[in-house]
């Protein structure tokens, strides 16, 4: 998990996208740590490098006994209604269409949670250079729409 939690700090180029995900998993470690003490979770809060959210999330859902299918599907669909929402605030997408289209993309979901669940921590490499180099400009930027 140590581990895991440094190659993902590594894999996450720029700038926000790393401090968004530690700041993000921090508090949420944080907050389970605090809500669910019987789940041992104050032990990870200081063994964990960075704490970034997706490693904190599968240590939270192990400690609650969830399958890895399971913890990814759920995983994936938070991740997807994030982008909803991120949409909705930035164009006419309606609270409506917003469900409609989380609802038509739930058999995509829960593919990329099967998949997911199929591979093995060596297939994570993420190459996406265009959204890496678009991410830097944008920390950069003088008018932003979202703080990350």
């Amino acid at each position: 998990m140590v581990e895991l939690d440094a190659r993902l700090h590594a894999m996450l180029l720029p700038y926000e996208a790393r401090d968004a995900s530690m700041r993000v998993g921090r508090q949420l470690l944080t907050a389970a740590a605090d809500l669910h003490t019987e789940a041992n979770l104050q032990e990870a809060m200081t063994r964990l490098p960075y704490a970034h959210h997706p490693i904190v999330f599968g240590l939270i859902a192990r400690a609650f006994g969830l399958d890895a299918h399971t913890a990814a599907s759920v995983y994936a669909f938070q991740a997807v209604r994030g982008q909803i929402s991120a949409a909705q605030r930035l164009t006419r997408l309606g609270q409506v269409e917003a469900q409609r289209l989380l609802h038509r993309l739930k058999p995509a979901i829960e593919a990329a949670a099967q998949n997911a669940t199929r591979r093995s921590l060596d297939d994570a490499a993420p190459f996406m250079p265009l959204l890496d180099v678009a991410a830097m400009a944008h920390e950069r930027s003088p008018v932003r729409l979202f703080v990350s």
